[in-house]
């Protein structure tokens, strides 16, 4: 449902930011990522948003490298 609201209106900021907690829960971790950064800008009074990518940023820069 999700997204298909942003399907319908790709700026509505707390379903990007909704759907990247869905995404973040699963895994998806890149995914959510791009959709918390579009959130951000979307709804720039929401604090949760900026959180959100700044969080999901450090957690990402501290994984270690995937093996090649």
């Amino acid at each position: 449902r999700l997204a298909a609201a942003i399907t319908l209106n790709p700026d509505y900021g707390l379903a990007h930011d909704a759907l990247g907690v869905v995404l973040e829960r699963q895994g998806e971790l890149e995914t959510a990522l791009t959709h918390y950064r579009r959130a951000a800008p979307l709804n720039p009074g929401d604090t949760n948003a900026r959180k959100h990518v700044a969080d999901l940023e450090a957690r990402l820069a501290a994984r270690p490298p995937a093996p090649r």
